[in-house]
């Protein structure tokens, strides 16, 4: 492997990074020829036999690059299961451990239990489409948007589509294993009108009601609110104010004249409560009069979303491996004159529902 000026790549594609250096020397361009390094045709990067894999190795990395920073939305509130096929796959949530007492000297350790309940199904499905280099843009030489602008947008794409998948099945209010709304007032995880409005007051009213949680053998369930998932900006404002500011306005109270009284202090009750990047502004939500809280999707998510075995980034192929010389004029006699390169974008994955008292969404309308 050597570093080269698009990034590491094989020893190959090192060849590639040459071209620039032969065009401004034909010393160099007639070497390379001589040692059976390029066929003679087009005198360019295209007439190399090779060319559609080195923008497959190019695209990719790129792809992947962009797809994985566009990413960091939905990543950070849902859950990550791994489907091993395209089968209908059912999660089991496991209730907690309960059992633990005390063990005198030489005493016997009682055995654990736990409660395994029937979760929600899910299952994945394939997305994707086909981006053609063609032969004007290889001719025009337009290396940027060949190399950098084209597959980074196509990461950008991919990431955001799983993005608004998330955030359309959120929004859709699918419903549950029970029968019922994933959100429903029978859940309490759905609050409306002014108790869902963005203030100190409907927030902590909100956390009290998520964290208090318990089960169905009344075990507290201790969730951990870790994000809140917001389409205006306005409303992302007012709420990183309420959770990053270290003070309140308040610095007196006024009290009847002779009774006895404290100053409340300025230190914001709220501050550290949620992390300071918990606010996430999402452009897919549709209405933004609605956010929501949701808890740590790494212990019992709200939602999830499954990819097929585990692959959680887009993969690129090339349509047909035989297809090759976007320029013509090689010597290889099993090459073809083509108009463009075409690679398919593929990603499989699928979004279900997880534990409706992880989460809450608050309607001001």
């Amino acid at each position: 492997m050597k570093r080269g000026r698009y990034g590491t790549w094989g020893k190959h594609l090192e060849l590639f990074e040459q071209f620039d250096d032969f065009r401004r020397d034909p010393a160099v361009h007639t070497a390379m020829i001589e040692e059976g390094l390029l066929q003679e045709g087009t005198g360019a990067p295209e007439g190399r036999v090779d060319f559609p894999y080195f923008l497959q190795t190019v695209i990719r990395h790129k792809i992947r690059e962009r797809f994985k920073s566009a990413a960091g939305k939905w990543d950070s509130y849902v859950g990550i299961e791994s489907a091993q096929d395209f089968r209908e796959h059912t999660v089991s949530e496991l209730g907690p451990i309960r059992g633990i007492t005390g063990v005198a000297e030489h005493g016997q350790y009682e055995k654990l239990r736990s409660r395994e309940a029937p979760g929600p199904s899910y299952a994945v499905g394939k997305y994707g489409g086909i981006y053609s280099v063609t032969y004007e843009l290889i001719i025009n030489d337009d290396t940027n948007r060949i190399l950098s602008r084209i597959p980074t947008e196509l990461g950008r794409a991919m990431a955001e589509y799983v993005n608004q998948t998330v955030v359309a099945f959120i929004e859709s209010n699918p419903t549950y294993i029970d029968g019922t709304a994933f959100f429903h007032a029978s859940r309490a995880n759905l609050r409306s009108g002014a108790d869902a409005a963005p203030t100190s007051d409907s927030l902590v009213a909100a956390l009290d009601i998520l964290k208090l949680r318990r089960d169905a053998d009344n075990i507290p369930m201790i969730f951990e609110p870790r994000r809140i998932l917001v389409k205006s900006p306005s409303i992302k404002l007012r709420l990183d104010t309420i959770i990053r500011s270290q003070q309140t306005g308040v610095s007196s109270e006024v009290t009847a004249v002779g009774a006895p009284g404290f100053h409340p202090g300025t230190m914001n009750p709220l501050y550290n409560v949620l992390p300071a990047d918990a606010v996430v502004e999402d452009p897919w939500l549709n209405d933004p009069n609605d956010w929501y809280i949701l808890s740590n999707a790494d212990e019992r998510p709200a939602f999830v979303a499954a990819f097929l075995r585990g692959q959680r980034t887009p993969q690129i192929f090339l349509k047909d491996s035989g297809m090759r010389g976007v320029g013509g004029g090689g010597q290889d006699p099993y090459e073809m004159e083509v108009d463009e390169i075409p690679y398919k974008l593929r990603h499989v994955f699928g979004v279900a529902s997880g534990e409706p008292l992880a989460a809450m969404k608050m309607s001001q309308t």
